[in-house]
């Protein structure tokens, strides 16, 4: 019951804080307080379609660029955790991305791509490498003594990689995923305020830069951090111990 109130109350006295340091600065053009960014959230959404449309406009870029670079990340580093050869030839190419700054990036893909989908493709070349490197490290670090066991009863290949493999590298991939949402969220709208596309929480940030406007940039944010919250818990839901049990089971006595 202690651990439960933590968070809440954490919550709580962060809130605070904001608030009395707000009160001290009593500039809300230069430190909106928390009513300022609720009253300007809340006129965003009743203003009309337009906060939705942004919003799930971002949301959409978002999960489409962590979803494609963890289907992809998921192929490829499960490939190199079994095959070294195949790891040897991925890695420069996971080292020039994992080294390039990320606006480097966002340049280049604003000369070749069209800018609505700039975010997208942002997004997924930032969470790549991360999803990648972490099933690498699972698969390769599955327990060998289930694998010999496994050869020794002839458990079928099929069965061998989603009842030992996959279930070994869970963990690291979760893991991994766990970093991307949140990375994800960063890195996107980053590359809206670059790119300015008509719908996108990026372009709204990059409106209240121009019109002087924090407390619009409080309000875009607050939006941010609930959404990548949201997205979370339902990353966290997915990956829940009694889910995977049942998944890990229904795999292994599929032999």
């Amino acid at each position: 019951m202690k651990k439960r109130w933590i968070k809440p109350f954490a919550i709580l006295v962060w809130l605070a804080i904001w608030f009395i340091a707000a009160i001290i600065i009593n500039d809300s053009l230069k430190f909106p307080g928390p009513l300022e960014t609720l009253k300007a959230l809340f006129a965003n959404i009743i203003s009309g379609e337009g906060f939705f449309r942004t919003t799930l406009t971002s949301l959409f870029r978002i999960l489409f660029g962590f979803a494609a670079s963890a289907v992809l990340g998921l192929i490829f580093g499960v490939a190199a955790g079994l095959k070294k050869g195949f790891a040897d030839f991925m890695e420069p190419l996971i080292t020039v991305i994992k080294s390039t700054p990320v606006m480097s990036f966002i340049i280049l893909a604003m000369i070749w791509f069209k800018f609505t989908t700039v975010p997208i493709i942002i997004c997924f070349l930032m969470c790549f490498p991360i999803i990648y490197s972490n099933m690498r490290e699972g698969i390769s670090r599955t327990d060998s003594d289930l694998l010999a066991m496994a050869k020794l009863y002839k458990v079928k290949k099929s069965n061998i990689m989603r009842g030992i493999y996959l279930p070994s590298a869970k963990a690291y991939f979760y893991s991994a995923a766990n970093i991307c949402l949140g990375l994800g969220f960063k890195v996107t709208v980053a590359a809206e305020v670059l790119t300015s596309p008509d719908y996108g929480i990026g372009s709204r940030l990059y409106d209240a830069k121009i019109y002087l406007e924090p407390v619009e940039v409080f309000a875009w944010t607050l939006v941010i951090l609930v959404l990548s919250y949201i997205m979370e818990q339902l990353l966290k839901l997915a990956f829940s111990e009694k889910r995977g049990r049942r998944e890990e089971g229904a795999a292994i006595n599929g032999n």
